[in-house]
């Protein structure tokens, strides 16, 4: 009976399962290919980046653990895909909550990039699909002070200052302690 050996060009030792050698089966595992040379660049075609772990760069490698594949596919905006996070009332003059993932200070989080602008608050998201022009520089402040509220009813422009001003105006500032 012939001994059956490694499938790997070149390697002359005794196959151990899925037609490779102990190595070559442990490197097929580790890192998705048999002949992977340790300490080269990431397994991705065209990504020049260095090895980090299971065969791909560090960016690569983050995606792996996010979401289980290393290149994650990019999803064609609309803005039902943003409108679909917003739970969006008949009633205009009630707050329309982001239920999709936050910030930590409370506000939506949502990211959207186009030729022209990239956002990552959902209210400012919200302004620009209803008003269709970016912000810039300017805040998307709320008037009803609810840092998830979506509704474009509630929301108007203003310079830093501005919402300072709101912000002393309705009692928000942050209280200083007495002792």
């Amino acid at each position: 009976m012939k001994q059956k050996i490694c499938l790997v060009a070149g390697c002359s030792q005794k196959y151990n399962g899925k037609g490779y050698c102990r190595k070559h089966l442990n490197k097929f595992k580790k890192y998705g290919d048999a002949t992977y040379k340790i300490g080269t660049n990431c397994l991705i075609d065209g990504c020049k980046g260095a090895y980090k772990a299971k065969g791909f760069c560090q960016v690569h490698y983050s995606s792996y653990n996010y979401s289980g594949e290393p290149v994650r596919s990019k999803k064609e905006f609309t803005p039902l895909s943003f409108w679909s996070k917003v739970a969006v009332t008949a009633n205009s003059e009630k707050c329309w909550t982001w239920q999709g993932r936050r910030e930590p200070k409370g506000y939506g989080r949502f990211n959207l990039v186009t030729e022209k602008v990239k956002f990552q608050l959902a209210h400012r998201v919200a302004y620009y699909l209803f008003n269709g022009k970016d912000p810039k520089e300017l805040f998307v402040c709320h008037k009803c002070d609810n840092p998830i509220c979506c509704n474009p009813h509630h929301f108007f422009l203003g310079t830093h200052e501005d919402n300072q001003r709101d912000k002393i105006a309705k009692n928000r500032q942050r209280k200083k302690s007495t002792f």
